[in-house]
Parts: structure tokens; C-alpha cells; sequence
């Protein structure tokens, strides 16, 4: 598990570069499941949350935009594996980006589907902008989760938490 301030710290970083390019990214995966269900048994035996990453969607046109801003703060970014399928997150190193095999695969469509649905909750702090992923498109991810047969207990579990809200 990575440092919680670490993560945070630079997820912060990330939103202000994506907000200066007017880009508000979608927080996905576990973060928002905690902001949506606030479920503490997230956390861990040292009382920190228990995240190991925190996941944003972009549109596809947006990150290559980010690539180049990226690019010029001296990381890099390679986006070769984008070939017609999301198989993949992108892991922030301290000079570098990772591209890390995720959990999920979508398509591209179903990234941009996820980005564009109408029910993500905007959030603004301290000028910060984000959205946070809507209970279906949680729900969507999880159910992608379990057909291709990963923490399918975890998943389903998450999901009755979800339609309980």
C-alpha cells in the first residue's frame, strides 16, 4: 500500500495540471466507492484508509493532452498500448509513469461512456474540480470486474452496498 499523504499529494498534483487544461477528471475505483458509501471498514489496522491507488478517468482526446503537459515536467508518458482497448492504469513514479495491468479492462467507448454519464457529483475544493463517479458507473465497473472473474467477492459485495444507497 502506497503512503496515504504520497497518493493524496500527488492525486492533488495531477487535478491542479489536469484543471489548468481545463480537464476535470473523474475519481474511480475505491476512493469513490469510499466517497459514496463511507464504508470505514476500509480502513486499516494503523486507522489510514486502505487505497492503493487512486483511479481517474480522462477522455481518450484528453490524455494525450496531458501527455504533453506531462511531458514537458520532464515525466514520461507512453501511450503506445492504446490500441483499441483500455488494459491498463497509469502508475505515477518518481520520474515516470507506469503503465500498470488494472483490474478492469474497458474499451474505449465504455471509458468515454463511464466519463460521460450525466450522474457524477462535481466537486470543487479550494478550486480544485473533480467529479466524482456516479453509483452506475461504480456498479458498471464492478459487474465489468466480476466477468472477468477478479475479486468477484469483493465485487459483489460492493455492489449490494451500492444498491443499497
Amino acid at each position: 500500500m502506497l503512503n496515504n499523504y504520497l497518493l493524496f499529494k500527488t492525486s492533488i498534483d495531477i487535478i491542479k495540471i489536469c484543471n489548468n487544461l481545463n480537464i476535470v477528471p473523474v475519481i474511480f475505483g475505491s476512493v469513490a466507492y469510499f466517497f459514496r458509501t463511507f464504508e470505514f471498514n476500509l480502513i486499516k489496522y494503523d486507522n489510514q484508509l486502505g487505497f492503493n491507488d487512486l483511479d481517474f478517468i480522462v477522455s481518450y482526446e484528453d490524455l494525450f493532452i496531458l501527455k504533453n503537459e506531462f511531458e514537458k515536467l520532464g515525466y514520461v508518458l507512453n501511450l503506445d498500448w492504446i490500441e483499441g482497448a483500455y488494459d491498463g492504469g497509469i502508475k505515477i513514479g518518481p520520474s515516470k509513469f507506469v503503465v500498470e495491468v488494472d483490474n478492469l479492462k474497458y474499451d474505449l467507448m465504455a471509458v468515454d461512456e463511464f466519463l460521460f454519464s450525466d450522474e457524477h457529483t462535481s466537486v470543487t475544493i479550494n478550486d480544485l474540480k473533480v467529479k466524482i463517479a456516479g453509483i452506475s458507473v461504480l456498479k458498471e465497473g464492478y459487474n465489468r470486474g466480476i466477468n472477468c472473474d477478479w475479486n468477484v467477492k469483493k465485487y459483489k459485495c460492493r455492489i449490494d452496498t451500492l444498491n443499497e444507497i
